[in-house]
């Protein structure tokens, strides 16, 4: 162990009410720190010798409370592995555009950096430990009502990123979307409800038009023109994001994934408030 980097194993008193999960457990370690800022990783993630640099650096603006970065799937052999790694690039670049914009709707708890003073600023239960995840999402929001959309930045530098492996079967990728959308119904940010109807009501007309061109074949032309309109969207937008990030590699799976894409983000949209999922060995 490096003495200027010295590590320190904490843990929970499950005695103590509320003491279990994952937020509880970043609860105790952030308030445990002793330095000026705060970052989250993932224990499955790696990433470049320069990224805790390139994330700290934008906290020279004093105003900036909250840096998020992208995370990117490797090891995208597979067709599967590889529509995963470009779904992921369109949330990561919704995430970038959207808090460039000064109206920051998502984040990534596996790459996320804040200033810890500006934690303890924050309500109790800031990341709303009622909930079994979301703790990027709610933390975000929580910044967000705090000190204002333009207290949150995205950090465009390359070493910022960091790299994980997408899930292994099927089972496990529905299981964390359906994870995802269950805890949707308890956002109160107005853009990511706002936007996500958007995206689900585009989807839900393609995949109304599809099915209803068996009936009537008009709805087969009402069916391509949804689909070009939303290829001529989403290709430009994740071409340059992709291209930004060295991740064009990525995009090999776009024509494959724009074609079922609708039909999997309605059925989950559908199911995540109705089923019941595992994670981390816990079914809820």
């Amino acid at each position: 162990m490096h003495p200027e980097f010295p590590l320190q194993l904490l843990e929970l008193n499950i005695e103590k009410p509320g003491a279990f999960g994952k937020k509880a457990a970043l609860n105790l370690a952030i308030r445990s720190a002793k330095n000026d800022f705060v970052l989250l990783t993932d224990a499955d993630c790696f990433f470049d010798k320069n990224n805790i640099h390139s994330r700290i650096r934008l906290f020279e603006n004093k105003n900036i409370k909250m840096v998020l970065a992208p995370v990117f799937l490797e090891n995208t052999k597979t067709i599967f592995s590889a529509a995963q790694a470009l779904e992921n690039l369109s949330l990561m670049a919704t995430t970038a555009a959207s808090t460039a914009a000064f109206l920051p709707i998502m984040s990534n708890g596996a790459n996320l950096a804040f200033e810890r003073m500006a934690y303890f600023s924050l309500p109790n239960n800031a990341m709303q430990a009622e909930f079994a995840s979301g703790d990027d999402l709610f933390l975000l929001n929580s910044f967000k009502q705090q000190f204002g959309d333009k207290s949150i930045a995205f950090s465009f530098d390359k070493s910022a990123a960091v790299f994980t492996q997408a899930q292994g079967d099927l089972k496990h990728f529905l299981y964390q979307r359906i994870r995802w959308v269950s805890k949707s119904k308890h956002y109160t940010n107005f853009w990511l409800i706002f936007i996500s109807l958007l995206i689900l009501s585009f989807n839900f007309s393609i995949v109304l038009a599809a099915f209803g061109s068996i009936f009537n074949a008009n709805y087969l032309f009402v069916f391509g023109y949804l689909f070009v309109l939303k290829l001529v969207i989403d290709f430009p937008f994740l071409n340059a994001f992709a291209t930004l990030y060295h991740q064009r590699q990525s995009l090999k799976v776009f024509p494959l994934l724009q074609l079922i894409y609708p039909f999997f983000i309605v059925m989950v949209g559908f199911l995540g408030h109705f089923l019941s999922y595992k994670w981390k060995g816990r079914k809820y």
